[in-house]
C-alpha cells in the first residue's frame, strides 16, 4: 500500500498536499529525436532529386537516340500504326492522281530541257517510270483526311498547266534555234567548199603563170628571141640611100623629110620607140 502510495504520490501530489511539477524536457533532452526527424526529411528530399536526375538524364538519353537515329535516317520518324488505322486507309483519288501524274510531266519536261544528247534515250527511261509509278498510285492506299496541298488540285492543275505551256513554248523556242543554226552551218559549209574550189582554180593558174615564167626565164638565159626569118626580097631590094639617089627632085625630097621630122608626130613616135628599147634592155 505505501508502495502504491508512493507511486501515487510522485506521479501527481507531495505529501505536503502540492502538485507536483513534471521536469520539462530541455533542448538537449529533445535534440536527439529531432535530429533523427531531420535527417530523415532530408534523405527523403535527397532521394526524390536523385529519382528525378535521373529521370531527365534518362529524358535526354532517349531524346538523343531518337534525334541521332533520325539524323542518320534524313530526319525521319518512326510512327507505329495500328491495323484499324491501316485498314481504314482509303485509295489514292483521281484528282490526286491526275496532279501527281501532271508534277512528273512538268518534271520530265523541265530535264528535256536540260538535256543537249540523247533526248530520246532519256525521254523512254522517264516515260518508263512514270508509268510504273502511276500504275502503283492506282492500288496505293493513303490515310483519309486532309491533305494539304492536294486540297487545292484544280489551282495546282491550272499553275502546272502554265508551266507545262512555258515549257512547250521554251522547246519551241530552242527548235527555231536549233533549226536556225543548222541552216548557218550548212551556209558555212557550201562557202567553204566554194572557197576551197576558187583556191584550185587560183593554184591551177598559179602553176601555169610558173610554168611560162620559167620558160621565159630559161630564153632569157640563151639569150636567143625567137623571131621569125626576114624574106629573102627584103635582102635584095635596094637600100633606103639608093632609092633617094634615084630620085629627081633631091632638093625637095630633103624638105620633106625635115618637115617630117620636125613634126609633132614624129617626136611622139621617136619618143615612144626609145621608151620600148629601154623596157627591152630592162628585160
Amino acid at each position: 500500500m505505501r508502495g502504491l502510495g508512493c507511486m501515487e504520490l510522485s506521479r501527481g501530489e507531495t505529501a505536503d498536499g502540492g502538485r507536483v511539477k513534471r521536469p520539462t524536457k530541455s533542448h538537449n533532452q529533445q535534440g536527439p529525436t529531432s535530429q533523427k526527424r531531420g535527417t530523415v526529411g532530408k534523405g527523403d528530399k535527397r532521394a526524390q532529386k536523385r529519382k528525378l536526375v535521373t529521370q531527365a538524364v534518362r529524358r535526354e538519353d532517349e531524346e538523343h537516340e531518337d534525334s541521332s537515329s533520325a539524323g542518320e535516317k534524313g530526319h525521319s520518324k518512326k510512327v507505329k500504326l495500328s491495323s484499324a488505322k491501316v485498314e481504314s486507309w482509303q485509295p489514292l483519288s483521281a484528282s490526286s492522281r491526275k496532279f501527281l501524274e501532271s508534277v512528273m510531266d512538268s518534271g520530265i519536261l523541265s530535264i528535256l530541257c536540260q538535256q543537249s544528247k540523247g533526248k530520246e534515250d532519256v525521254q523512254k527511261h522517264l516515260n518508263l517510270l512514270k508509268e510504273r509509278v502511276l500504275r502503283v498510285f492506282k492500288t496505293l492506299k493513303v490515310p483519309s483526311g486532309k491533305l494539304s496541298n492536294l486540297n487545292n488540285v484544280l489551282s495546282f492543275q491550272v499553275a502546272q498547266k502554265q508551266m507545262l505551256e512555258m515549257n512547250e513554248t521554251a522547246l519551241v523556242q530552242l527548235q527555231e534555234e536549233i533549226n536556225e543554226a543548222e541552216k548557218s552551218a550548212e551556209r558555212t559549209e557550201e562557202t567553204i567548199l566554194r572557197l576551197q574550189h576558187d583556191i584550185q582554180v587560183l593554184k591551177s593558174q598559179l602553176e601555169e603563170e610558173e610554168k611560162k615564167a620559167r620558160k621565159l626565164c630559161r630564153e632569157g638565159d640563151t639569150k636567143e628571141l625567137h623571131l621569125p626569118e626576114l624574106p629573102k626580097c627584103s635582102l635584095q631590094a635596094p637600100t633606103l640611100q639608093e632609092e633617094i639617089l634615084m630620085v629627081k627632085n633631091q632638093k625637095g625630097l630633103l624638105e620633106d623629110m625635115n618637115t617630117i621630122q620636125q613634126s609633132a608626130d614624129m617626136r611622139n613616135m621617136l619618143t615612144f620607140i626609145e621608151k620600148i628599147y629601154e623596157k627591152v634592155d630592162f628585160v
